[in-house]
């Protein structure tokens, strides 16, 4: 899950999802700081955690900043290798058509390169956590998991709905009204409401750009740029529009082979250093929170501290928690000696 933010479709999930799974375990990975479209997190990953403790998830997992930060097939392949760790049996996504053959019929007739060219002609029709749930079926026939699907039907507002005309608004809606201002809190619990982060987008526009010329004058190819190809488009463009902001700058570089969203995922990694490195090979568990009474289920090895990690991810994720605090202006945390919450009574906010 995402929560950015967490709103009421976020709790009608939660509440199908604790019925399905009924008395067994139930475990969720998380995007943190950084979320899928290359964008920052209106919620820090504290608030995330205990908000879904709070609501019916046992144990918490983190996607780390470069996983989340992906495609949908890299980041549903990222994400069921850290919940395999668990033994899972059951994987609950969210559906628009809550037709599960129709997303097995989908998952099997197409090809790796027809994912990694963009969306194809078969796609079109379906909504984006339909194709997520692509993605998780495939990526869980690739870790040869065998596991039964449970599909949570989106009600309300579609992903990328922007008006707010029932109780239920998608995330896209909430964070455009955010900041315009608009009263949301009919939209979302309070203890949400009350922890939403400013994002200071233009610091982060500020930021790549200073970075930008390090990469080109330098020898390390920046992940998803294409051999830094991309980043020489993006320099060009600079030069030539010099745009005001953030989403003017990635609408202008958006063409017909790469979509804002990963050109908003370049700039990520190009202020967090992310180089071409096959981050893939990398094992990672942390968990962010969790159950006193599931302590148990919980899998050896698993990060308590980043302080004296070796992994790749988790010196990215400390340069992430970083990123955010500054752009947040939220410097409640210290990446560094991160315990994980364990979750004792309701109301802990």
């Amino acid at each position: 899950m995402e929560i950015n933010p967490f709103h009421n479709g976020h709790l009608h999930f939660l509440k199908q999802a604790r019925k399905i799974a009924q008395d067994h375990l139930l475990v969720c990975v998380i995007s943190t700081n950084i979320v899928q479209r290359g964008e920052i997190s209106v919620l820090s990953k504290d608030i995330k955690t205990k908000l879904l403790l709070e609501n019916g998830v046992d144990i918490v997992c983190e996607l780390p900043a470069v996983l989340a930060n992906q495609g949908g097939e890299h980041f549903a392949l990222a994400s069921l290798r850290i919940l395999s760790n668990f033994k899972i049996t059951n994987l609950i996504f969210g559906s628009e058509s809550n037709d599960l053959d129709l997303l097995i019929n989908q998952s099997n007739s197409i090809s790796r390169a027809d994912f990694k060219s963009g969306i194809n002609a078969n796609l079109d029709l379906l909504r984006s956590n339909d194709i997520l749930g692509i993605s998780y079926i495939r990526a869980a026939n690739s870790l040869n998991l065998n596991l039964q699907y449970n599909l949570v039907k989106r009600i309300s507002n579609n992903y990328n709905d922007t008006n707010l005309n029932t109780s239920i608004a998608s995330a896209t809606a909430i964070r455009v009204n955010l900041e315009k201002h608009e009263d949301v809190s009919k939209f979302l619990p309070m203890q949400a409401l009350d922890n939403i982060c400013q994002v200071n987008y233009q610091l982060l526009f500020n930021l790549f750009k200073i970075n930008l010329r390090n990469y080109l004058d330098g020898e390390t190819a920046i992940f998803l740029s294409e051999d830094n190809q991309l980043l020489i488009r993006m320099e060009k463009l600079l030069t030539k529009h010099n745009p005001h902001s953030l989403s003017e700058f990635v609408d202008l570089c958006k063409d017909r082979n790469n979509s804002k969203y990963k050109y908003q995922r370049i700039i990520i990694n190009v202020i967090l250093g992310v180089s071409t490195d096959d981050y893939s090979q990398y094992d990672y568990l942390r968990i962010l929170g969790f159950k006193p009474t599931v302590s148990k289920y919980l899998p050896q090895g698993s990060f308590t501290s980043l302080a004296d990690a070796q992994n790749p991810l988790a010196k990215i994720e400390i340069r992430a928690s970083h990123l955010f605090s500054m752009l947040t202006n939220n410097f409640q945390f210290n990446e560094f000696d991160r315990k994980p919450y364990i979750f004792k009574e309701r109301n802990e906010f």
